[in-house]
């Protein structure tokens, strides 16, 4: 067995449609990536594993071109890809790289390497973690692991990501993740391209070295740092990739996370400020407010009623007077089933029997919600503007996560001006507790 580069590469992209077959400086991005990779003196082999689609079959004059072997596999099963490649070329472990980073830096390529084989009990994943995106993006996979996934996978998205599964199941697996050297760990840096911005950014890059196609990690840095309005093309593009951890760093943070979630429940709400101007309620789960079983807890109309509760509040301490139309806005911003069932309630007189006038009740256009994440993505940043204080309303056990969205999302909402609350009634639940310590171990 041989320890070789698998590249993943693909014409039917997304977000920037046959990115890898754009070209910069006469080379298409896939060639940049092939000559790069095979500038590494430790890597035995490089193939290129592309799906076995008409489409996709443009891309073999390139490889050939560039004599490195190839596999055509399938186009959706990724990790098959990787399977059926790596056992035909006999590597073992495989180094993946996508076809997606043009400026791969063998010299990094190497590094990893060299402390793999350090290592005296190999695991099965391997990842120096930190480096500039696109440059260091190194991983180092077993072909017992990659051939255990195939096995053991059921999720169609865990077929379509080669790592997926791994990082799902660390208690599967053993995996070693060291950080990068401090003088290389510049995650604000990004050189992968998803999107054009990133492919200005590479072009720009590759330009400015002319002729030359082994400049290294320290050059593009110094390159970047002397040229701020250059680095920042692409700022606004949020890196989205997940790192795969050990099941002792997962189990560590979950337990941080139900002991964040038990402090949250036992504590006190912030008590209610005049100056709080807007109150933006999370949605709870799919079911109506009006369909509420005897005994069942609902927790949309929870957060909506906790919403109206801290309005008056607010409106108490701004006039001593009930004056209703001086009270501070609720935005609510669910699914468009959310959405379609709230607006039928209020139909029903829902606001009417809390004394809440409409006026002062927002729901959001149909944004096709789906998650916490497009609650955040799409809150139209008009409703945001000019607030001294902004609300968010959720249940207890969603805090943790809804703080790191916040951070996540800090150039929309600025922190300190977010007040979190929990949603009343306010106890500690095992199972959903224990479901938030895992997604935000996974998403974050």
């Amino acid at each position: 067995m041989s320890i070789g580069i698998i590249i993943q590469a693909r014409v039917g992209s997304k977000r920037l449609p046959k990115k890898v077959y754009r070209k910069i400086l006469g080379r298409h991005l896939l060639e940049w990536v092939i000559i790069r990779s095979k500038k590494s003196k430790l890597a035995e082999k490089i193939i290129v594993a592309i799906p076995d689609t008409k489409e996709d079959s443009i891309l073999l004059p390139i490889i050939k071109k560039n004599k490195a072997d190839f596999f055509q596999g399938n186009l959706n099963n990724v990790l098959d890809r990787y399977f059926q490649a790596a056992k035909k070329f006999n590597i073992d472990p495989i180094i993946r790289i996508t076809g997606d980073c043009p400026l791969i830096d063998p010299f990094l390529i190497d590094q990893a390497i060299k402390e793999y084989l350090k290592i005296k009990e190999k695991p099965d994943y391997f990842l120096i973690e930190g480096y500039p995106f696109g440059l260091g993006d190194i991983e180092i996979i077993r072909f017992k692991a990659i051939e255990k996934s195939l096995k053991m996978a059921k999720e169609a998205r865990h077929f379509e990501h080669v790592v997926s599964f791994i990082s799902d199941r660390p208690d599967l697996f053993k995996i070693k993740v060291k950080k990068a050297p401090s003088n290389l760990f510049r995650q604000d840096i990004r050189l992968c391209v998803d999107e054009l911005p990133d492919f200005k950014l590479v072009k720009k890059v590759a330009e400015h070295f002319g002729k030359r196609i082994d400049f290294t990690t320290p050059e593009i840095l110094k390159y970047l740092d002397e040229s701020p309005n250059i680095a920042a093309i692409n700022k606004n593009i949020r890196h989205n990739y997940i790192i795969p951890k050990d099941a002792r760093a997962k189990k560590e943070s979950e337990k941080k996370v139900l002991q964040q979630i038990k402090k949250i429940v036992n504590q006190k709400n912030p008590e209610s400020k005049g100056d709080w101007d807007l109150i933006m309620v999370l949605s709870g789960g799919e079911e109506s407010i009006e369909n509420i079983s005897k005994g069942k807890r609902n927790e949309d109309k929870d957060r909506l009623e906790t919403a109206i509760k801290i309005a008056k509040e607010v409106l108490a301490k701004r006039l001593k007077k009930d004056v209703l139309s001086e009270s501070p806005t609720i935005y609510y911003n669910g699914s468009n089933e959310q959405n379609d069932n709230l607006k039928k309630i209020i139909k029903k007189g829902f606001l009417q029997s809390h004394n809440f006038p409409k006026e002062k009740m927002i729901i959001s256009e149909n944004l096709y919600i789906n998650n916490t994440e497009d609650q955040f993505s799409k809150m139209p940043p008009l409703f945001l503007k000019g607030k001294r204080k902004i609300v968010i309303v959720t249940s207890a056990y969603h805090i943790p996560r809804v703080e790191k969205y916040v951070k996540r999302h800090e150039k929309k909402f600025d922190r300190k001006k977010i007040v979190l609350y929990a949603s009343m009634p306010k106890f500690f639940e095992p199972e959903k507790s224990k479901e938030e310590a895992e997604k935000i171990f996974k998403y974050f």
